[in-house]
């Protein structure tokens, strides 16, 4: 069945006049006022006559102004929502680090890592309440995982026969694959749910490294090296 194109929304005048920023209006604003101003002769009548001449001009550098500042308000809400901004700047071995904690922290166990390194994507087996479980993890900003990447990690589950499966990205996830997801009872972790997870394995570790009594057996993810690790 033929996929149906999602229909762009109409462009509206404030977004064409915002295809100029509101200093280039600015500009041509003034640079206009001051040409009427000296073709007039200058004067008081003259000064009125420029300033009604370039008032249009004006009042589409403050327009251009309010639809740039609403992009960035929108770009800001959609990178936290995603989970984008609490991301920048995280290496891949942090983020490994953090999810691994963040798991233990809701009583699994870290039975063992498969991939990371260049490949910035690795599995986490997990272990809970004599269940396996496999998360596929990727620190990915700023793109979208199909349906392909959550159907190659149920297809894992199964070999594996592990009870659930997890993927967790700062990527979106596209319709399909959030589709195949429900259907498959795999769990999508991403924006605020990634965040959340993030947000308080950094705030344990931080609150160990600092705790006078903390040992290095004690920081979290201390116990990494005896996680098994393939790939």
């Amino acid at each position: 069945m033929a996929r149906r194109l999602r229909p762009e929304p109409p462009v509206t005048l404030p977004d064409r006049i915002a295809r100029l920023p509101a200093w280039a209006w600015g500009v041509a604003a003034l640079s206009l006022a001051a040409a009427v101003a000296f073709g007039a002769g200058g004067g008081n009548l003259a000064l009125a006559v420029a300033a009604l001449v370039a008032l249009p001009l004006a009042g589409a550098a403050v327009v251009s102004a309010r639809v740039q500042a609403k992009r960035e308000e929108r770009a800001r809400a959609e990178a936290a929502a995603s989970g984008e901004d609490i991301l920048k700047g995280m290496g891949w071995r942090e983020f490994e680090v953090l999810i691994s904690e963040s798991f233990r922290l809701r009583g699994y166990r870290v039975v063992e890592l498969i991939g990371g390194g260049e490949e910035h994507s690795f599995d986490i087996v997990l272990s809970r309440q004599q269940r396996t479980y496999l998360a596929h993890c990727r620190p990915l900003i700023g793109d979208r995982l199909d349906v392909e990447v959550v159907r190659g990690l149920d297809a894992r589950r199964a070999v594996r026969g592990a009870a659930g499966g997890m993927v967790v990205s700062g990527a979106r996830f596209t319709r399909e694959a959030v589709q195949f997801a429900k259907e498959r009872q795999v769990t999508l972790i991403s924006g605020s749910a990634l965040r959340s997870l993030i947000s308080q394995a950094r705030t344990l570790r931080q609150s160990a490294v600092n705790s006078p009594r903390a040992t290095p057996a004690d920081t979290p993810g201390a116990d990494r090296a005896k996680v098994a690790r393939n790939g």
